[in-house]
């Protein structure tokens, strides 16, 4: 599968992850315990720990395996990160919405862009994703994009911020809506 470099919308722009991304991501995302809380990743303490992750992301984005994406409010203002792994005809999603730009929607215009995009590469994907079953605003942003709640998968992740151990996930799908 091939990702496009920039995906767009009036109030939102969706663009491939960069290595001069990486203070970004350290100061914004994964150095907050309320951004990271449900992440299934540590929150770092250092910045080497994020560079660390960087060069992972950018390892598998190269081999074709994962995309990743910052997402950007009009004038530039960083609001999340967007991951794609495409396998076949499934692509799972995963997104991140920064803790000081939650509910306004950006979290459901990520979802909006990559469907609109998937839709056009081919009609037969089945896009997925995952919560923490204690992720209720998770939850409730991928039903209100058109998700399907398909069921919980028992212990199934973890997510070290909100609690140690094996953690319950919420499994959704969405599907392209039958032709009426």
């Amino acid at each position: 599968m091939n990702s496009p470099d920039i995906l767009e919308s009036p109030g939102l722009r969706l663009r491939r992850f960069a290595e001069s991304d990486t203070a970004l991501l350290f100061a914004q995302i994964t150095s907050d315990p309320l951004t990271m809380r449900f992440i299934p990743w540590p929150v770092h303490t250092s910045l080497e720990d994020t560079r660390s992750l960087v060069a992972n992301y950018l390892a598998s984005q190269r081999a074709g395996e994962k995309f990743f994406y910052i997402a950007e409010a009009p004038a530039g203002v960083p609001v999340g990160l967007l991951t794609l792994y495409p396998k076949g005809q499934r692509i799972t999603l995963g997104l991140i919405v920064i803790a000081a730009h939650r509910r306004r929607g950006h979290g459901r215009a990520m979802i909006r862009l990559v469907f609109d995009w998937a839709l056009a590469q081919r009609e037969d994907w089945v896009i997925a994703a995952t919560c923490d079953a204690e992720n209720h605003a998770s939850a409730a942003t991928l039903a209100a994009a058109g998700f399907v709640r398909d069921g919980v998968l028992p212990g199934a992740g973890s997510s070290p911020n909100a609690g140690p151990g094996p953690r319950d996930l919420i499994a959704f799908s969405w599907r392209r809506p039958a032709p009426t």
